[in-house]
């Protein structure tokens, strides 16, 4: 059962993004097939792709985020976010 699991979730990982703009253009080229998406399910979708994006997290991405080497860029870019989204 955790072999299935194992396979089912790397199946996911790796193509999610490719899962993930394959809707994107069929949501743009036939709107109607995804009228069905409202509320709730939104939401579900949503988090389905959160989910999956996640599961490719690896040590070395949340490595990046403590190292103290690029604690300038991430202030300059923190300030810059700010200010754009303000005016």
């Amino acid at each position: 059962m955790i072999k299935v699991i194992q396979s089912i979730s790397r199946l996911l990982t790796s193509h999610s993004s490719a899962f993930v703009i394959a809707a994107a253009i069929a949501a743009w080229c036939f709107p109607m097939l995804f009228t069905w998406v409202r509320g709730d399910v939104s939401s579900l979708i949503l988090g389905f792709i959160m989910l999956t994006m996640g599961l490719t997290l690896t040590h070395a991405d949340f490595r990046i985020l403590f190292s103290p080497n690029r604690s300038l860029e991430k202030v300059s870019c923190h300030f810059l976010m700010t200010t754009i989204r303000k005016t």
